[in-house]
């Protein structure tokens, strides 16, 4: 219901969003470390506005948190989450002291009315193995089994590795993998030294997922000689023991114990000057004097309570190699004939060895000598289980933590300094410290650091710590251009647009994801067959922005306009400097590949040939490469007719080509009738075309005034009108009449005669003629009326035509000058 009343309330908000959400999967972390959860969203807009806003965390399928306008629930510990944050579409989750049981599959779910996203991210927990070598002792001539412990790693998976002076043994065997109570695992591996061995410095290699580079213990073997067997036989001689020497001897013997019981010494317990956890310790306590047998035992003491440690002989070491917790060896060994030291060996532990007292009693003759030994210097090594940390803050601060874990005693120093060359300074550090479980403790040591600090790329950080458990301090070195550094520019590759002839272009490159603001970009040229490179601008202006994940990212762009003649084979070259660089960036063009464009410079020319046929001449210039496809078209096919192409090539190594083709002129005496011109060429998308008809020719009818002569009664007269310069030959001349004082066009009444007369070609292929009207004017009445000569032909959209003024007819119309002038007219043909 709670889930209901949410989404009914979110789902009152209307704006248009567009919700993205981004949460990388997987995520590593180590045991015991902190782990920030990413998940990250944006809505398509600058502000968040948060009482649209809902953030559901799961793990498992379990809701663990929940954020939205009501506030903050958790319902698990050790999980956090920055409210702040959220108003940036940061609703990343922290994990405090993560374990193993923490591995598993969380859900992000993010609702901003009225959109729904959610991401699975899986979190891997790493725990370290810890190395274990408990006996480096080779009896010499004989083959021996040395053994190596990987104690207390997660996931199971690893790999054990023997080496001699550095180079791989073979005859090593890898045990099998028991796990713990936590949930962590321990394997043994075992190798082979055979009698002859040569090697000097022997090493247990381990490889797992949790250690960046191999986890290595060398040591230098301890060699000995097998202890002979002696075998003592004793022969025994009849003799005669009288009771009395026998009786002096108990006495004498019994004296001689008293004394030797009073002449002992046991040594204190020795041991290192300080006991560090996970290394192998050897404490031993030493007899002399001892002329009899001497029985020895081994105690440990814990709040107060006491319990023996059981006495492992030296022929059973082999089987008690893997030291684990309280896992102890205890051997006595006779040195000459009165001295005897007795040994116990373990790898100690801060949460099972802090204050434990050991005694070691030795009893002899009834009589008891005890030695105590208290663990106050028991330690453990702070250790760096995940790499400095940085983070890049709003405020372009670099913000530097450095965590160390798992040490005891509580007390460290931890030192930061910066600066350029060999003049550092001290930083002030920020510390926060908590006790682990198991007794030992953890660190954080923050620093800030100005981003402008890092523009100088000889800019370093020095952090060292000093504790009790270290004989030299540990320390880190960081630079900016350390591969722990991720803020390195991104170069994407050259954006390359097609490259033509005499055409400018633009040559891009986006780059981004890079800190600090300190970018420089040089595009440089190298000429086809050469290895020199030209700079073709000087140090370009490149504007960068701030993006949301506080980095910067631009685009520079070079603008080239290449010709043939010198750029053909050419590379262009984007050149990006930055302080986090080693080496600069690069990236290439590649050798170019410059074309031209086929250019139409002129429209289709059509002339008129031989045999009434038409020429159509289509030339294209300047393109590049010299392959193209040019094909001509009627109706649905391509052409069945004569064509022509040649192709020239221009001065600036473009090419040109005419292609022409004859089409018999009869055809287009349809005005529908069609023929198109195709070329395709590779720099063309898609093949461009012109598509012509007889309404393109150039071959238009051409009329002349109506010639009209002296009309008189009854006497036969011919009106003319000369039409000139058409094609093809299919004309047609319609004469009308109009009445005056009337709007209607009417055709010429039983009488008129209209014919064509003087039909002829021109030199250039066009047609003329004169259509005639012949008739004879009427006597009987006088009709005053206007001649229309229209004329049809395919190459017009619409009629053209002529008309004469009113005329009378059946009477004169002209004067005597009229009457001349249209003799003149009929009588010059054309």
């Amino acid at each position: 219901m709670a889930h209901l009343r949410i989404l009914l309330f979110l789902l009152l908000h209307k704006t248009c969003v567009l919700l993205q959400l981004s949460a990388p999967s997987p995520q590593h972390a180590l045991n015991g470390s902190d782990i920030l959860l990413p998940c990250i969203f944006t809505v398509g807009k600058p502000s968040i506005e948060l009482k649209f806003l809902a953030v559901f965390w799961y793990f498992n399928d379990k809701e663990i948190l929940r954020y939205d306008n009501k506030g903050l629930s958790k319902y698990s510990t050790g999980v956090s989450f920055n409210k702040e944050a959220a108003k940036d579409g940061n609703v990343s989750l922290t994990l405090s002291d993560v374990t193993i049981s923490d591995g598993g599959t969380y859900r992000c779910v993010v609702i901003y009315s009225p959109e729904k996203d959610e991401r699975d991210i899986k979190l891997e927990i790493l725990v370290p193995p810890i190395i274990t070598i408990p006996n480096k002792v080779i009896i010499r001539n004989k083959d021996h089994m040395l053994h190596c412990s990987a104690i207390g790693f997660y996931p199971a998976d690893i790999n054990i590795t023997w080496l001699g002076d550095g180079e791989i043994l073979q005859r090593s065997l890898l045990g099998k993998v028991h796990q713990n109570f936590n949930g962590t695992y321990n394997v043994d591996s075992t190798v082979t030294i055979t009698k002859n061995h040569e090697k000097r410095m022997l090493s247990c290699r381990v490889q797992h997922a949790s250690l960046k580079e191999p986890l290595q213990e060398d040591f230098y073997p301890v060699y000995i000689d097998e202890q002979p067997i002696v075998v003592i036989v004793v022969s025994c001689a009849a003799a005669v023991v009288l009771v009395g020497a026998v009786t002096g001897v108990i006495l004498r013997f019994k004296c001689r114990q008293t004394k030797a019981l009073q002449s002992i010494t046991v040594s204190d317990i020795k041991g290192p000057l300080k006991m560090i956890e996970g290394e192998e310790v050897t404490l031993y306590c030493t007899a002399t004097n001892c002329t009899g047998d001497m029985h020895v035992k081994w105690f440990e003491e814990i709040n107060g309570s006491e319990s023996e440690i059981p006495h492992t002989q030296s022929q059973d070491e082999e089987e008690s190699e893997n030291l684990l917790g309280r896992l102890y060896v205890v051997t006595l060994n006779r040195e000459g004939h009165n001295d005897q030291t007795s040994s116990i060996r373990f790898i100690p532990s801060v949460e099972k060895h802090r204050n434990v007292t050991f005694s070691c009693r030795f009893n002899y003759a009834g009589k008891t000598r005890e030695k105590r030994f208290l663990c106050n210097t028991l330690c453990a090594k702070p250790q760096i289980l995940e790499p400095v940390k940085h983070i890049l803050c709003a405020s372009g601060e670099i913000l530097y933590s450095l965590k160390l874990q798992k040490f005891y005693p509580k007390d460290i120093c931890i030192s930061w300094t910066c600066g350029v060359g060999d003049l550092h300074n001290t930083i002030l550090s920020k510390e926060i410290s908590e006790e682990n479980p198991a007794g030992r403790f953890n660190v954080c040591s923050e620093i800030r650091i100005p981003g402008d600090h890092f523009k100088d790329p000889s800019f370093s950080l020095y952090v060292t710590w000093e504790h009790k458990s270290l004989d030299t301090a540990g320390s880190k070195y960081l630079t900016i251009k350390d591969q722990e550094f991720t803020w390195t520019p991104k170069v994407e590759e050259i954006q390359t647009p097609l490259m033509l002839h005499e055409t400018p272009v633009t040559l891009q490159c986006n780059i981004s994801l890079y800190f600090p603001n300190a970018l420089t970009v040089r595009w440089l040229r190298r000429e086809e067959g050469s290895q020199e490179l030209t700079e073709v601008t000087d140090r370009p202006d490149i504007k960068s922005h701030r993006d949301q994940d506080n980095t910067y990212s631009c685009t520079t762009s070079l603008t080239v306009t290449p010709t043939l003649s010198t750029d053909q084979g050419a590379e262009y070259i984007c050149r990006v400097l930055h302080p986090t660089l080693v080496q600069p960036i690069e990236r290439s063009t590649g050798k170019l590949i410059v074309m031209a464009k086929p250019q139409a410079m002129e429209p289709i020319k059509i002339e008129s040939g031989a045999s009434s046929r038409v020429k159509f001449s289509l030339n294209l210039q300047r393109f590049h490469p010299n392959e193209i496809e040019i094909k001509w078209k009627h109706g649905d096919c391509l052409q069945h007719f004569k064509e022509s192409e040649k192709k020239i090539i221009n001065t600036d190594e473009t090419f040109s080509a005419l292609s022409e083709c004859n089409f018999p002129g009869h055809l287009f005496n349809d005005p529908t009738y069609k023929i198109a011109v195709i070329w395709n060429h590779v720099t063309i998308d898609n093949p461009e075309s012109r598509e012509l008809s007889v309404r393109d020719f150039p071959w238009k009818p051409q009329l002349q005034d109506i010639i009209v002569p002296r009309l008189e009664a009854n006497k036969k007269a011919t009106i003319k009108c000369n039409i000139s310069n058409y094609f093809p030959d299919n004309l047609t001349a319609d004469w009308l009449i109009k009445e005056t004082g009337s709007d209607v066009e009417s055709a010429l009444p039983d009488g008129y005669h209209v014919s064509v007369r003087e039909k002829h070609t021109q030199e250039d292929g066009t047609l003329t003629c004169q259509t005639c009207v012949t008739f004879t004017p009427n006597t009987k009445k006088a009709q005053i009326v206007e001649f229309i000569c229209r004329v049809n032909h395919p190459t017009l959209e619409k009629p053209k035509e002529r008309r004469t003024r009113p005329l009378i007819i059946g009477g004169s119309n002209l004067t005597e000058d009229e009457f001349k002038v249209n003799v003149a007219k009929s009588q010059n043909q054309i």
